[in-house]
């Protein structure tokens, strides 16, 4: 969650820095080259974004496309908002892509906590307070927009416990009409006699990620707080309204504390068409990682295994067809990745290409491998696909490394694709 889209289509890329407390976007734009004829970034022309101290500003990012014109979002978990009785609520802002232009906040939600009477006075029932609004975000391709707050609480049925269900608002209609989406608050409230909801899904942290598929149908969001923290995976049809959704059920008791659902991607993997879904699940298989897809409806189609314990394989997931096949292939983050043979080196991260073959499977042995390039750095804690922007024909990735570079100010790295699938040396 610390380092999420660090880039987009379009042929833009966002690289985040905070320092401080005060969070800073940078926007390389793309230019047409004269020399290499072909589209690059633009590391000089940079357009400069700033928060508001203490706001973690920069804290997620996403391209916009609304009637034509093209807005960069931009998440602020801690941000102050006018929510009436709430500090700190967190806010999303649209921003123009020019720098220094205004930035404005998107008003997903402008009520304060509701509030019941309990039989002798009123009482807040929920507490948007540091719920980390705009931990996650993502736009789809048709400008639907989904932002969620993970540490959302809301109060049991008779208000004496604090649930962290977590909640999602999504923006339709050029962001004039929002909708809430907590399928954990309202499984809380259903149960007025339940006294612990901790070993089901009042713990369930919805919102952690979330992704739309391009054409905005379909909404995917991981809880990873359900069920002793084995995760969970809520797919809406926006035909059906928030009430109704497909959810994944509790597994095994060996399957607490996987975290199923901490990162979230659209992709096609089997022979209908319809978008499937990626999904992360960094502490599974005894703390060595996984990648589960599913579809639309949640039927598993395939499992990917992580390789070293505690590497956090799945922390960062991504989807785009590398050598231009028509078949998408999954890249994995594995942030935490060691390696032990050497002295002091340690968390320099490692990032997996898994290539989907003309079966719609994936062979283990056909994939590639990137390291991280230095020791602490924490390579492949962002993934995204960015595009095509060398104009090759093949789809490119940008990586992220919030810790590496100097002094640990952070990097980004941009691989290109080919007909072979990824050029495993950095450009």
């Amino acid at each position: 969650m610390e380092l999420t889209n660090v880039c987009n289509y379009h042929r833009k890329c966002f690289l985040r820095s905070v320092h401080g407390t005060v969070g800073i976007i940078y926007v390389f734009l793309s230019v047409l080259t004269t020399l290499a004829s072909a589209y690059n970034l633009d590391i000089e022309s940079v357009a400069i974004h700033s928060g508001e101290i203490k706001s973690r500003f920069g804290y997620s990012v996403s391209l916009h496309q609304d009637q034509g014109a093209k807005w960069l979002l931009i998440g602020a978990p801690t941000a102050q908002t006018r929510q009436p009785g709430v500090t700190r609520g967190g806010a999303v802002y649209r921003c123009p892509l020019e720098s220094g232009a205004y930035c404005q906040i998107i008003p997903f939600d402008t009520k304060g906590n509701s509030i019941r009477h309990n039989g002798t006075h009123y009482r807040d029932v929920e507490d948007k307070s540091n719920q980390w609004f705009g931990a996650s975000l993502y736009a789809s391709e048709n400008g639907m927009i989904v932002a969620c707050a993970p540490r959302y609480v809301y109060f049991s049925h008779r208000l004496d416990k604090r649930e962290p269900v977590g909640t999602c608002y999504v923006a339709q209609g050029s962001s004039t009409t929002y909708e809430e989406y907590s399928p954990c608050r309202s499984r809380v409230d259903g149960l007025p006699l339940v006294t612990d909801q901790f070993h089901q899904q009042g713990y369930c942290q919805l919102g952690i990620s979330a992704a739309l598929t391009p054409k905005g149908r379909q909404l995917v969001i991981g809880a990873v707080g359900s069920w002793y923290w084995q995760g969970q995976l809520f797919s809406f049809n926006f035909e059906n309204g928030p009430g109704r959704y497909d959810a994944t059920t509790e597994g095994r008791a060996k399957d607490d504390y996987s975290y199923m659902g901490y990162s979230t991607a659209i992709g096609k993997f089997d022979s209908d068409d319809q978008e499937d879904y990626v999904v992360g699940v960094p502490r599974g298989r005894q703390l060595q990682g996984k990648v589960v897809l599913y579809t639309q409806n949640l039927t598993l189609l395939d499992t990917i295994k992580g390789e070293q314990f505690g590497s956090y394989f799945g922390y960062a997931v991504a989807v785009t067809d590398l050598d231009n096949n028509g078949l998408d292939d999954v890249i994995v983050g594995a942030p935490l990745f060691s390696d032990y043979n050497t002295d002091n080196t340690y968390e320099t991260g490692r990032v997996y290409i898994y290539y989907q073959s003309a079966n719609r499977g994936f062979n283990r042995r056909n994939k590639d491998v990137l390291d991280g390039h230095g020791s602490q750095s924490r390579f492949g804690q962002s993934i995204a696909a960015i595009g095509d922007i060398d104009n090759d024909g093949y789809p490119d990735i940008a990586i992220g490394a919030p810790y590496g570079g100097k002094e640990g100010r952070g990097v980004v790295y941009i691989y290109h694709g080919s007909m072979k699938g990824i050029i495993t040396r950095m450009s």
